[in-house]
């Protein structure tokens, strides 16, 4: 995964290779997807990408897995991001009283 790409971007870009081996004669087994997908996570993904290796998940299920810790990490992000308004709200009232 390249910078700030989501799962499905990587996901799709993926399937743009396959689609170009495929025309060349070269066909991929879910295996080899599963490989390809799991390779190329960046950092925050890489303990659900080993867990999803060595438990023998299927490619939609690895994609299900990324996906979803993705989300949970939009999720932190927000979190952290509104957590860090409310303090500043709140130190901004607290000085007013």
């Amino acid at each position: 995964m390249k910078g700030s790409e989501g799962v499905m971007e990587y996901v799709n870009r993926l399937k743009i290779v396959e689609n170009q081996l495929y025309d060349i004669g070269h066909l991929l087994f879910d295996a080899d997807r599963k490989r390809a997908l799991l390779r190329g996570p960046r950092e925050e993904y890489k303990v659900t990408a080993e867990l999803v290796r060595v438990t023998g998940k299927t490619l939609s299920e690895a994609i299900a897995q990324l996906i979803m810790v993705e989300l949970s990490l939009q999720n932190d992000a927000e979190d952290a991001r509104l957590g860090t308004e409310s303090h500043k709200a709140l130190s901004s009232t607290e000085h007013q009283l």
